[in-house]
């Protein structure tokens, strides 16, 4: 189908002269305009609809808030957990006997990775000693703890209840006391007792 766009004798004639430049939304030089063709349309119909549906699930996204119906900790928890629990065979509450015995170590003697106990002068040795001597009950706490098969504690979340909200506050104690034991190993070595 074309459609043709006829003009009156007076209209060409000034298209001609230059006069009458553009008649509408046409520009006049031999205008022929084509009809679109069906399977056109239904394209152009498709992608319209598909970018609105884009559109939509963009803005769904966007407002949405998940229902989460699964309880993911206590799944942490169930498969955590070990197969054969047993109270007497968990070390969590010999850890804990450990992390309260345990009396915390000077700043100057955090770090036993860098120093061994020679690299002090005599006050600073006095008080590592002092302070690893306060710490015998934690250490035998904690000795008593590391034969026990597994560490087990039912975990929280802090946030929402998600996996990423469970906290773990018993790590900083944790590592304290295994820098003590470092230093307490290291007196030690350096006493021949190996």
């Amino acid at each position: 189908m074309r459609i043709h766009l006829s003009l009156d004798k007076a209209a060409e004639t000034d298209i001609e002269k230059g006069w009458l430049g553009v008649v509408g939304p046409f520009m006049f030089e031999n205008v022929k305009m084509k009809a679109l063709r069906p399977i056109k349309k239904w394209v152009l119909a498709a992608i319209g609809l598909l970018l609105a549906l884009l559109v939509l699930k963009i803005v769904l996204i966007l407002t949405a808030k998940p229902k989460i119906k699964v309880d993911y900790v206590a799944e942490y928890n169930r498969t955590a957990r070990p197969q054969d629990y047993d109270t007497n065979e968990n070390a969590a509450e010999d850890y804990q006997k450990a992390y309260d015995a345990f009396v915390e170590m000077p700043s100057q003697l955090r770090w036993p990775l860098k120093n061994w106990p020679t690299d002090f002068n005599e006050s600073d040795q006095d008080t590592l000693s002092q302070r690893l001597a306060s710490n015998e009950h934690a250490f035998e706490y904690f000795r008593e703890a590391s034969c026990k098969p597994y560490y087990w504690l039912a975990r929280k979340s802090e946030r929402d209840n998600t996996v990423a909200g469970i906290m773990f506050p018993e790590l900083d104690s944790f590592r304290q006391l295994t820098r003590a034991l470092l230093w307490d190993a290291k007196i030690k070595a350096t006493h021949g007792q190996f």
